[in-house]
């Protein structure tokens, strides 16, 4: 998922507001955390930087200990989050391994 530290409030309320009314489950799948970690620091170098402000990305092994990244690893507190956000009432949680695709679309 996109870096759930930079999704503002306001969304996670606009989140909360469509699902008012309904019982909703949260299914979050974790992929193998070598893998994401260097989606989501690739991700982060290639995104478009706004106009007049420099890059600012640490090296690998600095963003992997960064505090929003490092909770972002625990599906638990992940989706505890989450479910408080958009006002979900279950959880499903679950990991695969490096081959997630495949066995997500299986």
């Amino acid at each position: 998922m996109t870096n759930r530290a930079l999704i503002p409030d306001s969304a996670w309320q606009q989140v909360r507001e469509v699902l008012t009314g309904f019982d909703t489950t949260l299914f979050l799948v974790g992929r193998d955390l070598d893998g994401w970690l260097r989606s989501l620091w690739k991700q982060a170098l290639i995104n478009p930087v706004p106009p007049g402000r420099p890059l600012s990305l640490p090296d690998f092994p600095v963003f992997c200990r960064m505090p929003a990244i490092r909770a972002m690893m625990d599906l638990g507190y992940m989706a505890d989050l989450i479910a408080d956000r958009t006002g979900a009432s279950a959880r499903v949680l679950t990991r695969l391994d490096a081959d997630f695709i495949g066995v997500f679309a299986g």
